[in-house]
């Protein structure tokens, strides 16, 4: 009855919503990003007021016309193409079934204007100084970025569940043609 409880309060939950966690973040971000452009000699306008009401009429705007049921209704009968499975089958075999380096080969292949180390180094020096606004704590972070990608955090204890399936799951499993044929224009564009 609590799992059912749940699964309903999930899918009631908005898509977006901004709260006194993003206005935090919004200020920290905004003070950086003015730091930044200050060091580049641009000119910026922008307040964080004016970005707040922005993001706040985004979500306002994303909640009443993008739901749910819009999302199982965008794209319903979405399946990855065979031949792009089998290219990505083909290079797991070639990395000799390591995930870790198929990922890391797949990575190195994409677009140029994806995260590199190559463009980092390019933008910001050999150690990230030629900006001195820089934290060099940010360019270790980007640079780690560029190396390994972002790992999403997962509690000590997660195990990974088929039977029991988090509401998440479900929700996904609903929307999934949609998701895929987002996550395959990416592919498609390579980056």
């Amino acid at each position: 009855m609590l799992k059912g409880k749940e699964k309903r309060r999930i899918n009631t939950l908005p898509i977006l919503a901004f709260d006194s966690t993003d206005q935090a973040l919004l200020g920290k971000s905004f003070q950086q990003v003015t730091a930044f452009v200050a060091a580049m000699g641009l000119e910026s306008s922008l307040s964080t007021d004016q970005i707040e009401a922005a993001l706040t009429a985004a979500h306002i705007a994303a909640d009443e016309h993008y739901n749910l049921a819009h999302a199982e209704k965008w794209n319903t009968t979405f399946e990855f193409p065979q031949a792009a499975i089998d290219e990505d089958a083909a290079l797991f075999q070639q990395c000799g079934n390591v995930f870790t380096l198929m990922c890391a080969t797949k990575q190195r292949s994409l677009a140029d204007n994806r995260m590199s180390l190559r463009r980092i180094i390019e933008n910001f020096g050999p150690t990230g100084t030629r900006y001195p606004t820089m934290l060099h704590s940010d360019f270790l972070t980007l640079t780690e970025f560029a190396r390994y990608g972002i790992t999403p955090p997962a509690a000590p204890d997660f195990v990974p569940e088929s039977v029991n399936i988090p509401p998440l799951r479900e929700r996904y499993s609903k929307v999934r043609h949609t998701v895929n044929y987002l996550l395959y224009q990416q592919y498609l564009a390579k980056t």
